[in-house]
């Protein structure tokens, strides 16, 4: 579990630990209450979290989409595994740094999917260059070796790179802010389903300590029962010893 503290300062090593229900009944965290003259009533309400949880997100802009997710699972630490396109290596630091400000604990896992989109405004993906130098080269050794023949185009497209997607061309500074966008709200998204799981674990733990305090009330009532017929007990019988005199 990760626990996510909102309130005040910690630096006082005098505190006292509540539990905090919420009003709907849900668990709300533990609530821990300062206990310096100083600052009387100041408190701070930590929130469990589970350390497991999903987001997907998507971001389009003219030039690609963006298909970012996050699945998070139990670690004793913050363990960050990203799976990314090459084009956006760049930008792994300031993602991991956006992360680590949010999420505290846990093994994450982070795909980002790049797809280019095909624009009207874009070129075809020929390799123009690499075209025409075919094209000479056909044509030069058919004049030196006197062979006839036309170039066969479906042949030139088969010839490696002649045809590019536009996939390796470094990514426009729109596609690197909606990346950041992106991560963002899928921090949020992964932090609420945590947030949700952890209280209900919250609840459980809360409904557990009830069932043992009852528990420990009717123990002590039991006791308490207990004690009181064995001092009638002893009263009778020192009452039937007097009669017997």
């Amino acid at each position: 579990m990760e626990a996510a503290s909102t309130g005040a300062c910690t630096s006082c090593s005098s505190w006292r630990t509540v539990n905090a229900i919420g009003s709907s009944g849900g668990a709300g965290g533990l609530r821990r209450r300062r206990c310096s003259p100083e600052e009387p009533g100041r408190e701070t309400v930590t929130t469990i979290r589970s350390m497991t949880g999903f987001a997907r997100v998507k971001r389009s802009v003219p030039e690609a989409e963006i298909v970012l997710s996050i699945k998070s699972v139990n670690h004793r630490g913050l363990d960050m595994h990203f799976h990314m396109p090459p084009e956006l290596d760049a930008s792994e630091a300031e993602l991991r740094n956006l992360l680590k400000r949010s999420v505290a604990r846990g093994h994450l896992q982070i795909h980002v999917a790049l797809n280019r989109l095909a624009t009207s405004a874009a070129p075809a993906p020929l390799n123009r260059t690499l075209l025409e130098a075919y094209l000479r080269a056909f044509h030069e050794a058919a004049e030196n070796h006197g062979l006839r023949g036309v170039p066969d185009l479906n042949a030139a497209l088969r010839i490696p790179g002649m045809l590019t997607t536009g996939e390796d061309r470094e990514p426009g500074e729109d596609v690197s802010k909606a990346l950041l966008d992106a991560v963002g709200e899928a921090i949020l998204s992964l932090n609420a389903a945590r947030a949700r799981e952890g209280a209900a674990t919250a609840q459980e733990l809360h409904e557990r300590c009830r069932a043992i305090r009852d528990l420990v009330a009717r123990m002590v009532a039991i006791r308490n029962w207990s004690k009181c017929w064995t001092l009638v007990g002893r009263w009778v019988s020192a009452w039937i010893s007097c009669c017997r005199r």
